[in-house]
């Protein structure tokens, strides 16, 4: 760890030519939270390549297992605390990364597993593509949204939004005469959720209800029939 008064490297944890890791630091106010930072980071992962299995971070909506890039700081960033006057960053624990973690970060301030508050960040691998995704928050997921037929969390409106396509879909394939059965992973999600979300409050006459009654699926259906028959279709 280098304190210096102008950073070559850039934030963050390179390696030099021998494969040690190490990191610059601005000198001046702060130093010592971004020096905290970024130790607690190489402490983690040295080499900034280690990845940890876990569900989608949208695991509402399927049983996708992605790899979570392990950067202990980034998901917490904007939080810190005080240790004999010296000001140290917040981190997450290995909590963080199971579905059924309780204890995700040092300071307790996080409130579930895969939580990014706004100012920080979340990075994964899809296993199928090899591609790179980040979450960055903004807030929108945790405002809530007034509609006609009442108040709801912006996640449970992505939720519904997503059914609401999925749906579509399938009357779309039905209609055309391709097959139906979409998606089996990410139907079993949303008819799980569907469930538990979709009461009688919510059914009613075409035109004057979010859904219809719910319909009995055939025997043997796949997920995706089984959801459109619990939304109303006639499967």
């Amino acid at each position: 760890m280098y304190v210096v008064d102008t950073p070559h490297a850039g934030f963050g944890v390179h390696l030099d030519a021998g494969g040690a890791p190490y990191a610059e630091v601005c000198a001046g106010s702060g130093w010592t939270l971004a020096a905290s930072h970024l130790l607690l980071e190489m402490i983690a992962d040295p080499r900034g390549d280690r990845l940890v299995d876990g569900l989608d971070f949208v695991a509402f909506l399927t049983h996708r297992r992605v790899r979570y890039l392990v950067e202990v700081c980034e998901p917490c960033r904007t939080f810190h605390y005080v240790i004999d006057g010296v000001t140290v960053s917040d981190f997450v624990t290995p909590d963080y990364y199971r579905a059924d973690g309780t204890a995700v970060d040092f300071l307790r301030l996080l409130r579930r597993p895969l939580e990014v508050r706004i100012g920080c960040s979340l990075s994964w691998q899809d296993p199928d593509d090899r591609h790179w995704h980040q979450k960055r928050a903004d807030g929108a997921l945790a405002r809530t949204v007034r509609l006609p037929f009442g108040e709801f969390p912006g996640t449970v409106l992505l939720n519904l939004a997503t059914m609401e396509q999925f749906t579509h879909g399938w009357d779309l394939a039905r209609a055309t005469g391709q097959p139906t059965d979409l998606d089996p992973g990410l139907a079993a999600g949303l008819l799980s959720q569907a469930r538990l979300a979709i009461t009688d409050a919510y059914r009613g006459p075409d035109g004057q209800a979010l859904f219809g009654p719910a319909r009995e699926a055939p025997a043997g259906a796949g997920p995706a029939d089984q959801l459109a028959a619990f939304l109303g279709r006639a499967v």
